[in-house]
């Protein structure tokens, strides 16, 4: 899936282990319970929706953009994160990322 570009998809609950989105476009995708676990990612832009559910453990690479958290028991509370805080964010979560 290297490079692939992907525009307001619903892949909620799909299973991306080990995937290469190095380079992957992915703007408004709905990622919310996805397995992302061991994803290569390295520079690819992300504008993604993600829960408590989304499994980021060993997502690895440089990575840009923004990552929407939706609670699943709110979802109106649903807060962006991006920057250091969406690195540090994710690096708790058992990834791997630089984000720039």
């Amino acid at each position: 899936m290297r490079a692939v570009e992907m525009y307001a998809t619903d892949a909620g609950d799909a299973n991306f282990h080990a995937a290469d989105l190095s380079g992957a476009t992915l703007l408004k995708c709905h990622l919310e319970g996805a397995n992302l676990s061991h994803v290569s990612a390295d520079r690819a832009v992300l504008e993604i929706m993600v829960d408590e559910k989304t499994n980021v453990t060993g997502l690895h690479g440089h990575i840009d953009g923004c990552v929407k958290f939706v609670q699943s028991t709110d979802p109106r509370r649903a807060r962006d994160i991006n920057g250091k805080e969406l690195e540090k964010w994710l690096n708790l979560r058992g990834a791997d990322v630089v984000v720039r």
